[in-house]
């Protein structure tokens, strides 16, 4: 279950990514311009490769975990954006020298690995998922106002799993850490990056995301808006890392690009890099953990 802890958290860390847009010689009033009524998606594909060292050994896990999402836009009523938001397919696929492979996925026709070590059949919760929504209020800038339903989705879909009621129990504390109204809402913090001014390209703004799940995990992030078109614009990205597992202590950097649609401030595509590193001291053995993550958002 730690290791299913840790990725989560890898996720969560690997969400919080950028957009923005802008043209040659003007200056624009940046922001989100939903319409009620549609629908926006996120196919959403991270890679995550975890290295541990310590001496002359050294060990890699290697994740990819690919996500789709659908937002429904139920109103805009004063410049809010309520959201109903649905789950499409989920898949995790992880590479290990002590595992092998696992493949855990909610596609039709996908054979799914059969792991006995693993506390709950993966596969059948990533089905479960799509079946449940919640909802979410952003204003335009990105600002999450309100997210609910997190919770009483995640308890739907370990209920119908039929677990034993302890082990659902420790599913429900585990998988809470992320996915929960709480902790969802922090996730969705990612999407508040439209400056509060007008920009011109060239011009720089500044975030700030502070998120707590396995991990005290703060990112400061500054966003450029490089160039655009009549159509799209395209920002580049530079973020500081840090945070605290464990009390293992980390710090990295994030560079990326997004490319959004000007007419809605939604992400037409995006990449972004991490490089993430620290070391614990153990008795006499020194343990060096590096994270080399990528992140791939289409529509």
């Amino acid at each position: 279950m730690k290791k299913i802890g840790f990725l989560l958290l890898n996720v969560a860390i690997m969400f919080l990514v950028a957009c923005s847009s802008g043209k040659a010689g003007e200056t624009l009033d940046l922001g989100y311009k939903l319409e009620p009524g549609k629908t926006y998606t996120q196919k959403m594909k991270m890679e995550m490769v975890v290295t541990q060292s310590a001496g002359l050994q050294s060990s890699d896990m290697k994740t990819v975990m690919s996500y789709d999402y659908f937002f429904d836009v139920l109103d805009t009523t004063g410049g809010i954006f309520a959201m109903k938001v649905r789950f499409g397919d989920v898949e995790m696929r992880i590479s290990s020298p002590m595992s092998g492979e696992i493949l855990f996925s909610s596609k039709e026709g996908v054979e799914s690995t059969k792991n006995p070590a693993m506390p709950i059949d993966m596969s059948k919760m990533f089905q479960q998922m799509k079946s449940g929504t919640f909802m979410v209020s952003m204003d335009r800038r990105g600002q999450i106002k309100d997210l609910a339903g997190v919770d009483s989705m995640m308890t739907n879909v370990l209920s119908s799993m039929n677990l034993p009621e302890e082990l659902r129990g420790q599913m429900k504390a585990m998988f809470a850490q992320s996915f929960s109204d709480e902790k969802m809402k922090e996730q969705f913090q990612s999407m508040a990056i439209y400056p509060d001014h007008p920009v011109a390209i060239g011009d720089k703004w500044y975030a700030l995301v502070h998120m707590n799940s396995f991990a005290e995990v703060k990112m400061n992030t500054t966003y450029t808006l490089d160039k655009a078109d009549d159509v799209t614009a395209t920002i580049g990205m530079e973020s500081q890392l840090s945070m605290n597992m464990n009390n293992i202590p980390l710090t990295g950097t994030q560079t990326g690009t997004s490319v959004v649609y000007l007419n809605s401030g939604w992400i037409k595509e995006a990449t972004a890099k991490q490089e993430i590193s620290g070391e614990v001291l153990q008795g006499d053995v020194t343990t060096k953990l590096t994270m080399r993550n990528t992140l791939t958002i289409s529509e």
